[in-house]
């Protein structure tokens, strides 16, 4: 028991292995506990939501930009003849039979 003392009190009275020995229970206790896997998820998880609210925002804004040529009326009748094969009057139109 008087060793024991004696141990104690010469640890005691070096502050370096004392702030190791708290240092090492505190680490040790943080990964027991799960507390410091759990901050390493949170912290890749915070990367990852970042990431995606970025993605999100550059996709907001060429949809912003859409949004604004479809109000433009050339555009919008440029989109009729591309896509709905819409034509002016006057336009010249061929007419090719299926069955050659």
């Amino acid at each position: 028991m008087k060793e024991i003392k004696k141990f104690i009190s010469q640890f005691l009275y070096r502050p370096y292995l004392v702030f190791l020995f708290c240092l090492g229970f505190l680490f040790i206790n943080l990964v027991l506990d799960g507390t410091l896997f759990q901050a390493l998820r949170f912290s890749r998880d915070l990367r990852v939501v970042q990431n995606r609210i970025q993605h999100l925002e550059g996709k907001n804004q060429e949809l912003k930009e859409k949004i604004k040529k479809a109000n433009d009326p050339d555009f919008i009748e440029k989109e009729l003849r591309e896509r709905l094969d819409y034509t002016e009057e006057g336009d010249l139109i061929f007419l090719f039979p299926d069955n050659l």
